[in-house]
């Protein structure tokens, strides 16, 4: 058995444990060469002082050298990463970005800058959807809530390319009055109350928008001739379709995509009820209180009676916000006197205002 220095210097100093001390004493009465080495180290002690240096020293010089291959290995790391891992990553993230597209073709709907500027109001003032349920669901009893919302959507696939230009659009006029008089055909779509028009006339049933789409190769792979971009599409959707990424977006509280779909669809169907109350609502979080005031006044002046006696209430809610405090008075004086479902509510409101 060898030994290096070191041992040899731990057996000298008492560094050992008595097992390993064995060892070495067993292996100096055989090895003259080893025993010779243990006699000079105890006889000379300057000596064995410069081979501790000199021990000291290699071990030193190999941290050093490993210090220098870790940095080098990071050093290495970093420039892939910024070089081939930086383009994997970006190809990832467009890969995952195009698939999205494919998946979901909303989800990079193009929102009218007017909309993207609102700014909600605080929590505590906005609407509470929760007690808009309630009283959709007192007013308009005999359909149970669901949250699954598996309702048979119309039979149009999405179209990526139209030859319809939107200016070009006809603004469609609904035939309320004799396709159902002033009943209302209606739903749920999240537990929230939409007027079915699936069983209403229309001459269209779907909605053009614009989306934004990535167009070219991954930028893993692109050139000088072929550069990735954003390009501007318009979309073919089913109406129902449409309106019920809207009602999911309002009902999550995305009262920004909400609107612009429901802005959408008011572009080129100017008298959806659905549209007009639950676009309403979007302005009133966002303190946009004469836009909500319009859009709920646009309920009450179609012959179809669904959404009425809520956009009577929120015509009031922005008459006081607005400061209008006399017609807002007038117009709780109506809901009292028809005993509705706001009625105690009124009473309640109009006592705050004296």
């Amino acid at each position: 058995m060898k030994f290096s220095d070191k041992h040899i210097i731990d057996y000298l100093e008492g560094n050992l444990s008595s097992k390993e001390e064995n060892v070495i004493e067993r292996a100096a009465q055989d090895d003259l060469f080893l025993s010779d080495t243990i006699e000079g180290y105890r006889e000379n002690p300057e000596g064995l002082a410069l081979i501790k240096k000199s021990i000291k020293r290699k071990q030193n010089l190999l941290k050093f050298t490993a210090s220098l291959v870790s940095i080098g290995l990071i050093l290495i790391s970093v420039y892939y990463f910024n070089q081939g891992g930086q383009d994997s990553e970006e190809e990832l993230f467009i890969d995952s970005k195009l698939k999205n597209q494919t998946n979901d073709t909303t989800e990079r709907e193009k929102i009218d800058d007017r909309i993207l500027a609102f700014k909600p109001i605080a929590v505590e003032e906005q609407v509470d959807l929760e007690e808009v349920k309630v009283a959709q669901h007192d007013l308009n009893p005999g359909i149970e809530l669901t949250k699954d919302n598996d309702l048979n959507k119309d039979s149009i696939l999405i179209t990526e390319s139209v030859d319809h230009q939107l200016n070009d659009l006809e603004i469609e006029t609904e035939e309320h009055l004799s396709a159902w008089g002033e009943g209302a055909p209606y739903t749920y779509m999240y537990d929230l109350f939409v007027v079915d028009y699936r069983k209403i006339k229309r001459i269209n049933k779907s909605i053009y928008y614009k989306r934004m789409e990535l167009t070219g190769i991954s930028a893993a792979h692109e050139n000088e001739d072929n550069q990735q971009e954003l390009v501007e599409v318009e979309v073919e959707i089913s109406y129902w379709e449409y309106l019920e990424k809207a009602m999911e977006q309002f009902d999550r509280g995305d009262f920004t995509s909400a609107l612009n779909r429901y802005e959408i669809i008011l572009s080129q169907y100017s008298e959806d009820l659905n549209a007009l109350f639950y676009g309403g609502l979007c302005f009133y979080n966002f303190g946009e209180f004469e836009k909500a005031k319009e859009r709920f006044t646009g309920v009450m002046e179609i012959n179809l009676n669904a959404f009425k006696e809520e956009a009577l209430w929120f015509i009031t809610k922005c008459e006081i916000e607005l400061g209008h405090i006399e017609n807002a008075r007038d117009i709780l004086d109506q809901i009292i006197v028809s005993g509705g479902f706001y009625s105690e509510q009124a009473i309640k409101l109009k006592k705050s205002l004296n």
